[in-house]
């Protein structure tokens, strides 16, 4: 509650009981309610209102300066570009999760780099979100899982193909560059074999055999060199339904073995080689000359045949 001192007037020619002087005022005290906050409460309203207004000018201070920094725009945040196609950067991103997206792809004027402190890895899934193909990047080298592996050139040819099945390469020359050579533990099936123009051709295997096959004709040709056929055992040459044919102008068989002269000739079963005209050879009796036989050493037209072609095909 306030109170008010009020000092009134007193009029002439009134009086009260003859006590007052009528020339002297009379005061008056009025008490009434007072409005408004007053007090410790009033501080505090202030002190309230000033801590609101101060956080209220640092949070517009922080907004201006993260929107400075990372240079929001309408369109993004900094380089970035949010549109209908996608998002564009134009500058370096860096990602602490996992990147999913349909379609990642440079600036036309610039190149597409990929790093990571640790591996990158990529992987596919299907549609109902398992993992079908993944291709990892890291310190141990690049490794690829899936069930079919495909290389192409750049006019859309197939380089490489792998599945589980097959290999193919489809290249018009494949090189093998290590000193080592080419290993198979299978078979190899081509249509040639060709060595370097300055190294030779070898085809080696340490402890099995060598099987060289082939359903029609097989040809070995040196028309550079000679040819050296070395074994360490026998070496047999054998055809089951044609001829052996040994076309030289110089015939050697070195280190042959010369038997000695015995009285004893029943026991012994010695020939002597002979020679047709054609080359063809035969055997005779030890004792007397060589006899040609008409039936021996004429040639039939098949034999003419092959005589002739395999003259064309070395000239």
């Amino acid at each position: 509650m306030a109170t008010k001192t009020l000092t009134v007037p007193v009029a002439p020619g009134s009086s009260c009981n003859g006590e007052l002087n009528p020339s002297d005022p009379i005061q008056l005290t009025v008490v009434y309610p007072q409005g408004g906050i007053i007090g410790w409460k009033k501080r505090t309203l202030y002190l309230l209102l000033i801590l609101l207004v101060s956080v209220v000018i640092i949070n517009l201070t922080l907004i201006l300066w993260i929107i400075k920094i990372l240079d929001l725009t309408s369109e993004g945040p900094g380089k970035m570009r949010i549109s209908e196609k996608g998002l564009r950067l134009d500058s370096d991103a860096e990602f602490l999760d996992t990147l999913s997206g349909k379609q990642i792809w440079a600036l036309p004027s610039q190149s597409l780099k990929i790093e990571s402190a640790g591996n990158v890895t990529m992987k596919a899934r299907n549609s109902r979100g398992f993992v079908t193909n993944t291709l990892s990047i890291g310190e141990a080298g690049l490794q690829a899982v899936g069930n079919y592996f495909l290389i192409r050139g750049t006019t859309g040819n197939v380089l490489l193909q792998v599945d589980p099945l097959e290999m193919v390469v489809s290249a018009n020359h494949m090189v093998v560059s290590d000193s080592g050579g080419l290993r198979l533990d299978g078979s190899l099936e081509t249509p040639l074999v060709r060595g370097g123009a300055t190294k030779d051709l070898r085809l080696e295997s340490m402890l099995k055999k060598v099987k060289v096959r082939s359903d029609g004709a097989m040809h070995v040709d040196s028309p550079a060199g000679g040819i050296h056929v070395q074994g360490l055992r026998d070496m047999n040459l054998r055809s089951t339904g044609g001829r052996v044919v040994v076309d030289s102008s110089r015939l050697e068989m070195k280190n042959l073995k010369t038997s000695r002269h015995t009285k004893d000739k029943k026991g012994q079963e010695v020939y002597q080689v002979c020679m047709c005209d054609n080359g063809r050879l035969f055997l005779a009796h030890r004792e007397g000359h060589c006899q040609i036989q008409e039936s021996v050493c004429r040639d039939s037209g098949q034999d003419r045949y092959r005589m002739r072609e395999n003259r064309s095909k070395h000239s």
